[in-house]
């Protein structure tokens, strides 16, 4: 199956016009058929990230002035697979991720 290349923004932030800011960029490669799990997985192996203590928040803007939407589940992956297809460019729908402790509930 075919692998797609992503843009990740990571260990940024919000602000309050739903920008993300202060963010370093990363790039990762994961197949197209990849389960939440394994997309989860390829970018916390990426970024050093012990899932043990840290819980990776993963989002993307579809437009500009819109909220993120975030990637928890298969679907939300499919989703953001499709979307990435399309568009066929490696800077549009960059993936940014935040991170919270364990005990944080990201749904």
């Amino acid at each position: 199956m075919a692998s797609l290349a992503i843009l990740v923004m990571h260990f940024g932030r919000w602000d309050n016009d739903n920008c993300y800011v202060d963010y370093t960029i990363e790039g990762v490669i994961f197949k197209e058929s990849s389960s939440y799990k394994e997309l989860y997985n390829v970018i916390a192996m990426q970024l050093g990230v012990d899932t043990n203590v840290i819980k990776l928040k993963i989002e993307y803007k579809v437009k500009e002035s819109k909220m993120p939407m975030l990637i928890y589940n298969d679907m939300g992956v499919r989703v953001y697979i499709m979307l990435k297809k399309v568009a066929n460019d490696f800077n549009k729908y960059p993936i940014c991720i935040s991170k919270m402790d364990n005990s944080s509930n990201i749904t």
